[in-house]
């Protein structure tokens, strides 16, 4: 494979495996070049969405008796569902309102309908002095940890008590966390009420430990390094990510951050971007809004976007109506620029150079189509 078929393949523009191709000619010279059909499941597509309708009503709606949304919405959140045998989902359906759990615990909690052994557990669960309605999301847990919880009720009820106050949230809550983040069950309570302060000491909110809670799994000492680490290099806004991120990211991110100060000086990312663009301050305070991450994102490749895009004859307008286009790959938009000059397609918007693979293929393939309908319709007359 050659460099340029590297990068298309990095960039997630070639599948795996080559799908049909799709040729259309014209009258004209033009031999369009070959463009990969979709393979896998769109549900977004019109026509496979109306089959993703199917599959809810007959595997959730049918059986459960809900409204389509729901039924939707429960398949959507768990696509376990789709290789779920109908009977399975039925009896785990029946089993729930038995053991009398709430209407809506499908819609909270839809992994249950798919679990295997799900009688087992919540066999399990009911011995906890709480309620199964509160208990449920530790379903999701191991047969052989949930198993556990019997023998060890006294420690995993202080437990869950201990994280109510500590974070400030319900029993409920505190059941669902332990669920995703298991590692809570077995990390002694002072040690997480001690992480917590020393993220307080740091400026972090509850709020925002509480979105992140993997950082309660490392270390203070190792937490306190990066931070400091991350303050001489002159950052001062700190994230709960550069705790957890891998060093590699954390150095991309300290030298973005550093070569964005040298190219603002003292001008701040709206006010830069307002001279790139030929626009007032206050737009882009707006577009910022919208897309935070411009903020963020080196401030090097949004120039590198820019520059691409006036050099092929898109203006600053043509931006500031499709501004996600800054956030893209250089050399994904840079490609798919390519590939539509060649093809004699030049869009008017710069949407189609944000859409994902599989739309921007059915993008190009749709022009094609609509190129050869003219072109021959122009022969006949």
């Amino acid at each position: 494979m050659n460099v340029t078929c590297k990068v298309l393949k990095n960039r997630g523009l070639f599948p795996n495996s080559l799908g049909i191709l799709v040729h259309y000619t014209s009258n004209s010279e033009k031999l369009a070049k070959s463009v990969e059909q979709p393979t896998e499941p769109n549900y977004s597509n019109t026509k496979e969405n109306v089959e993703f309708s199917k599959l809810a009503k007959s595997k959730i709606q049918d059986i459960l008796g809900l409204q389509e949304a729901k039924a939707i919405k429960i398949l959507s959140s768990n696509k376990k569902l789709l290789t779920t045998p109908n009977n399975i989902i039925k009896l785990n359906s029946n089993l729930c309102k038995e053991k009398g759990l709430s209407g809506g615990v499908f819609i909270k909690y839809p992994f249950l309908l798919s679990e295997a052994c799900l009688l087992e557990k919540l066999d399990s669960l009911e011995k906890l002095p709480i309620s199964l309605n509160t208990s449920i999301p530790l379903a999701r847990l191991s047969v052989r940890k949930v198993n556990e919880f019997g023998s060890n009720r006294d420690n995993i009820i202080k437990k869950i008590k201990d994280l109510v106050r500590i974070f400030g949230v319900t029993q409920e809550e505190v059941c669902d966390i332990l669920s995703k983040k298991n590692f809570l069950i077995f990390k002694n309570i002072e040690d997480i009420e001690k992480m917590l302060q020393f993220y307080y000491d740091y400026g972090f909110t509850k709020e925002q430990v509480l979105n992140d809670l993997w950082i309660l799994k490392y270390s203070q000492s190792l937490a306190s390094n990066r931070f400091e680490f991350i303050k001489k290099n002159d950052i001062s806004n700190l994230k709960t990510w550069m705790v957890r991120c891998k060093e590699d990211i954390l150095y991309k991110h300290i030298k973005r951050e550093s070569e964005n100060r040298s190219l603002l000086g003292e001008y701040s990312v709206s006010q830069y971007l307002s001279e790139k663009l030929f626009c007032n301050e206050n737009f882009i305070q707006n577009l910022i809004k919208k897309h935070p991450q411009l903020q963020n994102k080196s401030l090097r490749r949004i120039i590198n976007m820019i520059e691409l895009l006036y050099k092929n004859g898109f203006t600053a307008q043509h931006i500031c109506k499709t501004p996600q286009i800054l956030l893209h790959s250089t050399k994904t938009t840079e490609i798919r620029i390519k590939q539509l000059l060649k093809l004699g397609l030049k869009p008017n918007s710069l949407y189609v150079f944000t859409k994902s693979r599989r739309r921007y293929l059915e993008y190009v393939q749709n022009m094609l189509k609509t190129q050869s309908k003219i072109e021959n319709e122009s022969i006949k007359s």
